[in-house]
């Protein structure tokens, strides 16, 4: 456990900076999760928490990462948005067929992404499909639902309409030991035009992913 903990370490010294910086300037980041988040971090480094959580929840692994918010051209909102989630494995018996069985199995993810630059922030929840895999990389595609605490009507700047919108997001991955696991992901989030406006919100980052039982 101590290279998990080590790993939720430096991203909690990265938080703090990045806190004092923005403080620094003037800006007040929502405390709130900032304090979740710190508070998961200590809490997922306690020795039993990882077997805990994949006993109770069936959590089979955890994310950690840094996004650049928002990457599309034109906007009003940046930053870095840093990023958790969990999957939750499917447990489901398999598939004789490895295409139907990617299809109709997928593992489930939840997560919160929050800006520290005081912009939009991001829970979400949905499906996770592992489309190709091999001993040393994979790729998925994810798609389901995410809530946001962001302007949903401006005239003038960004505004994403409804405040529930869709969410949808690609990562490539490389496993770097049976446990570790790097990945780069890029997720957008989007009402599909359901709702009057429609700006959309882009993200891209690296993120790191820790199996438990790995």
């Amino acid at each position: 456990m101590e290279p998990l903990c080590s790993t939720f370490g430096n991203i909690i010294h990265i938080v703090d900076s990045t806190l004092a910086d923005a403080s620094r300037r003037g800006q007040q980041p929502r405390r709130l999760i900032c304090g979740l988040w710190l508070s998961f971090a200590a809490y997922i480094c306690i020795g039993v928490a990882p077997v805990a959580a994949q006993s109770l929840f069936g959590i089979s692994e955890i994310r950690l990462g840094i996004f650049d918010h928002n990457i599309e051209s034109g906007s009003d909102e940046d930053g870095i948005d840093v990023n958790v989630e969990v999957i939750i494995g499917n447990n489901q018996t398999r598939y004789q067929d490895s295409f139907i069985d990617r299809l109709f199995r997928p593992d489930q993810h939840i997560g919160v992404s929050f800006n520290m630059s005081d912009d939009t922030n991001v829970a979400y929840a949905g499906l996770t499909w592992t489309l190709f895999r091999t001993d040393f990389m994979f790729f998925e595609a994810t798609f389901g639902g995410a809530v946001h605490d962001g302007t949903i009507k401006d005239l003038v700047g960004t505004s994403y309409g409804c405040r529930f919108n869709f969410r949808e997001s690609g990562t490539i991955g490389f496993n770097l030991t049976r446990s570790w696991e790097l990945l780069f992901t890029v997720d957008h989030m989007s009402n599909g035009d359901i709702c009057d406006e429609n700006s959309g919100l882009t993200n891209a980052g690296v993120r790191l992913g820790y199996k438990l039982g790995g």
